[in-house]
């Protein structure tokens, strides 16, 4: 596996045992999520025109399952469909 791209996938984890680590073996995105920026308004902001019911079941997936809400100033993965 390409470990730079591991690497820069969980860079703000602490790497010890039982830590969950993102594997992003699809195509996507990586962006830091705003103030105030909801789940579907990051969706919408990254796949604009398309609907975003279409991709928040692959964002909760790839991030382990947590709002966008919860993680404002953090960098999260979006795959694409």
């Amino acid at each position: 596996y390409k470990v730079p791209l591991l690497l820069k996938e969980n860079s703000d984890i602490e790497w010890k045992s039982g830590e969950s680590v993102v594997i992003p073996n699809k195509k996507g995105k990586t962006t830091v999520i705003q103030e105030g920026e909801t789940t579907n308004s990051l969706l919408a902001r990254m796949f604009s025109g398309q609907p975003t019911y279409l991709y928040v079941q692959l964002y909760l997936k790839w991030n382990a399952g947590i709002i966008a809400e919860e993680l404002v100033g953090r960098e999260v993965f979006v795959p694409e469909r």
